[in-house]
């Protein structure tokens, strides 16, 4: 085997080998909860801030918010009592403490928001 063929097999090597570290590799920021999902299953819940590790190609990681969130509920208008059209403007203010519980009953953020329109 010549020095050519090496050169070219050992940066191939390298290449991979970064593309598997930089796929292992994720940030929880301060504001942020996170959930390692093997397969769609949790594998770990992260509350604390750092640069975290995952297998790579095999976990996906689901971020959440820490901080308190707002939804502006459209505008309703429902007939009260005594048959008087009343317009209602809401909003909800939430913050999720558990993110595996959180996730466990509505799964991702935009779908606790669509349950919350809906409702």
């Amino acid at each position: 085997m010549n020095n050519s063929a090496l050169r070219t097999g050992a940066l191939i090597v390298l290449i991979l080998a970064a593309i598997v570290l930089y796929s292992s590799i994720f940030i929880v920021h301060q504001t942020q909860y996170a959930l390692v999902l093997r397969f769609g299953a949790v594998q770990n819940a992260i509350s604390d801030p750092g640069l975290k590790f995952k297998m790579p190609l095999v976990d996906n990681v689901t971020y959440f918010d820490k901080r308190v969130q707002d939804l502006d509920l459209p505008v309703q208008t429902i007939l009260s009592a005594d048959r008087q059209n009343l317009e209602v403007d809401a909003f909800t203010r939430y913050r999720i403490s558990d993110p595996l519980r959180f996730y466990q009953a509505v799964g991702t953020n935009d779908l606790a928001k669509q349950r919350l329109q809906d409702g």
